[in-house]
Formats: structure tokens, C-alpha cells, sequence
């Protein structure tokens, strides 16, 4: 048994070769056609949510990554950070940060709009809008969805928000501070909540018969 691969389009040339083992022999040279898969691609937009719930003391620093361009193409994202409120005031403060590796996109907010009498929560936002256009749709030849995939990312153009997203959040300041020293802090830190909504548009690959 003699298996040729055929997972990549172009034409494969060999040759079979027969011996019955009395002197007898045959060869025949053939060629094969590998032909390339034919998709139909459509796009859809989708919206991805990342959300953490964690508590910083004042001075600590919290990291975590995300890659929502890993299969898709990044449109929109908003992250808000939102303080538990604080019992006495004033109320933290805390600063969220956004870093796009590949893109060294930096921002930053810190937490503000707390107020205690209406029982509102202090918060910081980073945004941002039309990092890329909208995926075009059509049909496309390939050797597998994965060549193909890499390809409908590949744009130049359009690659803003590809690879790691590294966000923070920065216990900066917890008020109130003890009266004197040496007292209790009364305020050591905050419990708080991240949630993350980004916009991708993401390809939909189906295979479809050569006609």
C-alpha cells in the first residue's frame, strides 16, 4: 500500500512498477491533479465577554490576557472596571490599563463618578472603535479551512487587535487612611469587577462542490 498525500493542491507524478516475481515486470507512469477546496465565506459579527471579580489591597497590581482577534477580525471593545463602594469616603482610587502587544496600543483611565449618596459605584472605561472593516463575503479556493483562515486574517490592513491583549487594574489609592500612625487602616482595599465586551467579525467557512 502506498498512500500519496494530497493535502496540499498541484499535480503529484509516480510511477507503478509490477514484478510477478518469474521475470515478468510492468511500469506505468501516471500523474495526479490535486485540486484546491472551493469555501463559501460569509462573516458574522459576534461579541465576545471576558469578566473577572477580584480584590487588590492598595499598591497591588492585577494582570490578565485575552486574544479576541485570534479568530476574527476586532471591530469594537469596551472594558469598564467597577469599584465595590466603599462604606466610608472617599471612595478608591483605581486605573485601569489596556496594552495591544502587536499593535502597542496603550490607555488608560482611572476609576471616577462615584457617589455615595445616590449609591453609585466608582468606575474607569477603556474603548475604542473601528479598529477594522467589515470582512467582505464571497467564495474562495484553498487547501483547508486552516490555510484559508489564516489568509481572511492575514490583511494588513486590517490586522489592528491581533495577538495579546494585556490588561491591569492599579490599586492607586484606598481612602480613608488611618488617622494617625500606627492605627487600624480602615480602608486596606476594594473588592472590584472587570467585564470586557469586544466586537469580532468572524468568518464562516462551508465547503462547496466544484460544479
Amino acid at each position: 500500500t502506498v498512500l500519496v498525500p494530497t493535502n496540499k493542491s498541484g499535480s503529484i507524478t509516480g510511477s507503478l512498477f509490477l514484478d510477478d516475481g518469474n521475470g515478468a515486470t510492468a511500469q506505468e507512469v501516471f500523474m495526479l491533479e490535486v485540486m484546491t477546496r472551493k469555501y463559501e465565506v460569509t462573516w458574522k459579527t459576534m461579541e465576545l465577554e471576558y469578566s473577572w471579580d477580584e480584590y487588590l489591597a492598595q499598591g497591588e497590581e492585577w494582570q490578565g490576557n485575552i486574544t479576541p482577534g485570534s479568530e476574527g477580525r476586532v471591530l469594537d471593545f469596551e472594558g469598564v472596571l467597577t469599584l465595590d463602594q466603599d462604606l466610608l469616603a472617599p471612595q478608591d482610587n483605581f486605573t485601569l490599563n489596556l496594552f495591544i502587544v502587536d499593535d502597542n496600543f496603550k490607555r488608560s483611565d482611572q476609576t471616577a463618578g462615584a457617589n455615595l449618596t445616590s449609591n453609585e459605584s466608582a468606575t474607569a472605561t477603556v474603548a475604542g472603535d473601528g479598529l477594522n472593516g467589515f470582512g467582505e463575503d464571497g467564495i474562495f479556493e484553498s487547501d483547508s479551512e486552516e490555510a484559508l483562515m489564516a489568509f481572511l486574517l492575514s490583511n494588513p490592513n486590517e490586522r489592528s487587535g491581533q495577538g495579546d491583549w494585556v490588561w491591569s487594574v492599579v490599586a492607586q489609592q484606598a481612602d480613608p487612611d488611618p488617622l494617625f500612625e500606627g492605627a487600624p487602616d480602615p480602608d486596606p482595599g476594594n473588592d472590584w469587577s472587570l467585564i470586557i465586551i469586544v466586537k469580532v467579525h468572524v468568518p464562516q467557512l462551508v465547503e462547496i462542490a466544484y460544479e
